[in-house]
């Protein structure tokens, strides 16, 4: 049956990652932390995650997604569709900065090895001691031109649009004084004129990220690992796809999702929805910039909320109550006529499309994902039946653990968590990939009956807890565990060790 994905319109990306079963694990980069981290995980700790996929078998490591958030905690909250988060920025390794002790020590005082959540103030903390390593020991080198100069299409605007959230002191930007709010050239030029350094400054912060962040690709490369990325579908009204590109969205509208077995009140996510008329009269060059730059990081991606390519559920701001939305496209056949010349478009990418395709779905979107061969996602507390073209789990990042599932039907037991993970790797389904909290309840590193404290978000709501979840021990820990083996052994019994 695989080898149908060959004939496909994915033929390119499958060739390039091979088809063949693997397991995989997501590991969220905010949850991770090892003895050089600080306050959260960093770029760097992503290669412990790679040393331990190595160790067990996994041959997939996915990650949440990466973009500039502008120091909010939920990672699909994007500031910008295409930079990357600088609070995942490891001190000691920035390029051209001899020695940053100092300032790391700094650091750790305030955000100790072991604190029990994220503390998202790191954020803040790390720009004010990358501001004054740049102000007093930068090196600029070529390799910091040329990267200025690739990707100066996408650059100039954000770090124009960061200068401008800092003069405003981190103000929504339509909360801007008119000239800077609407881009009049004579205020805009005068600000590029007299912040030419702190423009540099964020120009800098991202070389930087991006260089951390492909030198993680480039390790897991030599060590057979495929990197999973996940781009959000949609961004931040605050963020500077909407200053700059105001045409490409519905600014009096947000998205959100009707009542489904997720949400019985539906959710209202607050990004406005995308004008796809003009995205598309414009052949797509908005997802082909955010496309091309992520090939630099990731072998596959994951499309959040593929449904929205087809059809989008859409909520007047003015009235903020998800269940009395609409979708843009009431048309059958008009929303599998989009969502195919969208997912037509993705595929131009390096990069193979795993798809998110969860929620009330219609049948045009999935017979799209298997004609064009994208593997969608089957949650195994939903299902027993699995598809051969899709990820196989048993939770994601928005739903509560596998055990505190079985708890609330009274069925908590290590038995029926094994049970479970046995189910997904066992599935005809190409690829099984499971969170790290998964792993460690099947393999007893951690206790299944304190599972809640480990969910990583729950929708709908504000919380302090969401998206703060961090790993109970450092990946150094993880890696000596003695019940690695253990989570190898079963990985290899369902044939899953694609190492090709």
């Amino acid at each position: 049956m695989y080898k149908y994905l060959l004939r496909t319109q994915s033929k390119n990306s499958w060739e390039r990652v091979g088809v063949g079963k693997r397991a995989g694990v997501v590991f969220p980069l905010f949850s991770i932390y090892s003895r050089d981290s600080i306050g959260i995980g960093e770029f760097p700790d992503l290669k412990l995650a790679i040393d331990w996929c190595k160790k067990t078998n996994n041959s997939i490591l996915q990650i949440l997604p990466l973009n500039d958030t502008g120091f909010l905690s939920s990672p699909f909250s994007a500031q910008t569709s295409i930079g990357l988060n600088s609070s995942h920025l490891s001190l000691s390794k920035l390029i051209g900065v001899k020695d940053t002790k100092k300032e790391e020590g700094y650091l750790r005082k305030k955000f100790p090895y072991r604190l029990k959540r994220v503390d998202y103030k790191i954020g803040r903390e790390k720009i004010k001691i990358l501001k004054k390593i740049f102000e007093e020991k930068l090196t600029l080198s070529n390799d910091f031109e040329e990267f200025n100069n690739k990707n100066s299409v996408w650059l100039n605007d954000f770090s124009l649009f960061q200068a401008l959230k800092t003069h405003h002191k981190d103000k929504s930007w339509k909360k801007w004084p008119k000239g800077y709010r609407d881009k009049e050239p004579r205020f805009i030029d005068n600000f590029r004129k007299k912040n030419q350094n702190e423009i540099l400054f964020w120009k800098w912060v991202q070389w930087q990220c991006y260089e951390q962040l492909r030198d993680v690709r480039g390790y897991a490369d030599k060590n057979n690992i495929l990197i999973k990325g996940d781009i959000p579908l949609f961004v931040s009204d605050d963020s500077v796809d909407c200053w700059m590109n105001r045409d490409y969205f519905l600014m009096d509208k947000v998205t959100g999702a009707p009542p489904d077995n997720f949400s019985l009140d539906g959710q209202m996510w607050g990004m406005p929805p995308y004008n796809w008329d003009k995205i598309i009269k414009d052949d797509f060059n908005f997802f082909q910039r955010r496309l091309a730059y992520a090939e630099n990081f990731y072998h596959i991606f994951r499309i959040d909320h593929v449904v929205g390519l087809f059809r989008t559920w859409m909520i007047d701001s003015k009235i903020k109550i998800p269940k009395n939305g609409f979708y843009d496209i009431g048309d059958d056949k008009k929303q599998e006529e989009r969502g195919r010349k969208i997912l037509k478009n993705i595929l131009k990418s390096k990069m193979l499309p795993c798809a998110e395709d969860l929620g009330i779905v219609p049948l045009s979107c999935r017979g799209a994902l298997r004609e064009l061969g994208i593997p969608g996602l089957d949650v195994g507390r939903n299902q027993k039946k699995y598809r051969e073209i899709a990820v196989s789990t048993i939770s994601t990042h928005d739903m509560d653990l596998f055990p505190s599932w079985l708890n609330r039907k009274k069925m908590l037991s290590q038995k029926n968590i094994k049970i479970g993970v046995k189910e997904v790797l066992s599935s005809q389904s190409i690829f099984s990939i499971l969170l790290i909290f998964e792993w460690l309840f099947f393999s007893e590193i951690i206790d299944s009956n304190n599972t809640d404290k480990y969910r990583i978000n729950i929708p709908g709501i504000i919380s302090d807890k969401n998206w703060s979840t961090k790993m109970p021990f450092s990946m150094e820990e993880l890696l000596s565990h003695p019940a690695n083996r253990k989570i190898k052994n079963i990985i290899k019994r369902y044939n899953r060790s694609n190492f090709s």
